[in-house]
């Protein structure tokens, strides 16, 4: 049987409802976020614009996909490294923090709870961040005390997810947001299929082939059922 970064038998199961939940509550701090007008996170003009003139409804809609909208960086390795070694040794750690206290926040919280999701399904993790099968083993180095106390100040790890692939965020910004819940679906299952199927994500050959599989359960719990 297949086994995961972290020497556990590896299982596809999909992320449950609680881990969709946070999914759905980290993505509207992200959101929000953008929305201030402080930080474009590598979106382009058009894209960004389209973002910022989003109402209440879309924006709650784009939120509710079954996947992170931002991204950590998980696998650059070698970022990861480097800043696990500061976690380690605060005092070779150089502070740059120019950062909000919502991005600090925000930041804190992904790594925080993507840490418990990798130790408990990696699959799930894969599915909803594209994480590079390396990180829970990196991660897994320091204390979270460490991670939650160093982590926050690395604010120019938050960017937008695959900002620059304009398909997957026109998708996202106009058919990904329609007020019909079938389209809506329609556009959240084509970008999953797009980030799941892209091979500098995928952590192994098999993750891709089950996650083609898992879709459209995903969708019904992601998307609140009673939503119209």
């Amino acid at each position: 049987m297949p086994v995961n970064s972290i020497g556990n038998i590896m299982t596809f199961n999909a992320p449950a409802p609680s881990d969709y939940a946070n999914v759905y509550a980290l993505n509207r701090a992200f959101l929000n976020l953008a929305r201030r007008g402080q930080q474009q996170f590598e979106l382009n003009e058009f894209e960004y614009d389209r973002l910022i003139r989003l109402g209440t409804k879309q924006t709650e809609s784009l939120a509710r996909v079954p996947f992170l909208l931002f991204s950590l960086q998980l696998h650059d390795q070698a970022r990861w490294r480097e800043i696990l070694l500061g976690c380690r040794n605060p005092d070779l750690f150089v502070n740059t923090d120019a950062a909000s206290s919502q991005t600090r926040e925000l930041i804190t919280a992904t790594v925080s709870f993507l840490r418990q999701l990798a130790h408990s399904n990696e699959y799930a993790l894969y599915l909803i961040t594209g994480s590079h099968s390396g990180w829970p083993e990196m991660i897994g180095e320091v204390t979270y005390f460490e991670l939650a106390t160093c982590i926050g100040r690395q604010p120019d790890l938050l960017k937008a997810r695959r900002a620059v692939a304009a398909d997957i965020w026109a998708k996202l910004l106009y058919a990904g947001v329609n007020a019909d819940r079938e389209v809506r679906k329609a556009a959240h299952i084509a970008v999953l299929q797009t980030l799941i199927t892209d091979k500098t994500e995928a952590a192994t050959a098999q993750w891709p082939l089950a996650a083609c599989k898992t879709i459209a359960p995903l969708l019904r719990v992601a998307e609140n059922p009673d939503q119209s």
